[in-house]
């Protein structure tokens, strides 16, 4: 076991490498384990085969609980801060994810003006708006179908 580093998970891996193994799996594992981006996407392309999701909008709909409930979920999520939003853009930052979409929002999500402007800017074409005068005429009914309400007191804010 020594030459493992006293670790039972890393003396299997290395005795019978011939097996697919899932070191989320077992009942304890280093929490350094979860820091290596690579562990961390095997971990997530897992869940998305547990969770049947086949395309990166399905996502939207994860909750915190839905990965609590496999094996590593804790683990894993609380590496980033548990936000699967986070998880996800630092993972494969090369997709682009619309924030708002997402069912769950940290709460700060919305006091962030970028996360205004992108919300703003990826539902005013389905609004018909083309120049800013064209504002004016939306009302907070529409954006709320959208997936926001309009505070009139604040700011543009999510549905929760």
């Amino acid at each position: 076991m020594k030459l493992y580093g006293e670790s039972a998970v890393q003396a299997l891996i290395a005795t019978f490498p011939e097996h697919k193994w899932l070191p989320w799996k077992f009942t304890v594992i280093r929490s350094s384990w979860w820091s290596d981006p690579q562990h961390q996407r095997e971990y997530i392309n897992w869940v998305s085969e547990q969770l049947g999701i086949q395309k990166l909008e399905e996502w939207y709909k994860v909750t915190n609980g839905d990965i609590m409930r496999l094996a590593g979920g804790n683990s894993f999520l609380f590496q980033f801060g548990n936000s699967i939003r986070k998880a996800l853009v630092t993972l494969y930052p090369e997709h682009q994810r619309e924030l708002h979409k997402f069912e769950a929002k940290p709460w700060d999500h919305w006091g962030s003006e970028e996360n205004q402007r992108k919300f703003l800017d990826s539902i005013k074409e389905q609004l018909g708006v083309h120049k800013m005068e064209d504002w004016y005429k939306v009302s907070a009914t529409e954006v709320g179908r959208l997936g926001g309400i309009f505070d009139f007191t604040t700011r543009w804010i999510a549905n929760n």
